[in-house]
């Protein structure tokens, strides 16, 4: 089996994305175990928050000690785990937020919940257009022998 290198630019942008996530989750939560009485917008919140906040700096902790070992099985259960923790704790996020939106004035909620949707179809459009070129045949690609521990370059075909 091959392991491969992580991408520098990928675990930037996640860990821009977690960071964010996480500091939003912080601010919400200062201001949010503090009401009372606890309405059901915030029963819904704190708990997403809970549930977020561990998955998402745990994110964060793996993805800056895999900036020092850069080489992992990127088809590997634990990286199917962490992109669940990921996908897991930014949903938890976001319903939290909405939950708190709803919590001050409920078309604030269902407004943030139509520019969510409508924000992750363009996002999205927009990422699956974007293409990667095409290497050439004499590009190399390096990769590490697991049996051997070795630094091996292969032609990509």
């Amino acid at each position: 089996m091959q392991r491969r290198k992580s991408d520098e630019y990928s675990l930037r942008l996640y860990n821009f994305y977690i960071g964010g996530l996480v500091a939003i989750i912080l601010v919400l939560l200062q201001t949010l175990l503090g009401l009372e009485p606890l309405d059901l917008s915030i029963k819904i919140s704190v708990p997403a928050f809970a549930i977020a906040l561990p998955l998402l700096a745990g994110m964060l902790v793996v993805n800056i000690v895999e900036e020092k070992y850069p080489y992992g099985h990127a088809r590997s259960v634990s990286a199917r785990f962490m992109s669940i923790a990921f996908t897991i704790g930014s949903v938890a996020t976001l319903v939290g937020i909405d939950a708190a939106f709803w919590h001050v004035m409920w078309q604030a909620g269902v407004a943030f919940l139509i520019a969510l949707m409508a924000a992750v179809t363009v996002y999205g459009w927009y990422v699956a257009e974007l293409e990667e070129e095409e290497p050439t045949y004499f590009e190399t690609i390096e990769a590490v022998d697991d049996t051997k521990n070795t630094l091996v370059e292969r032609k990509e075909v």
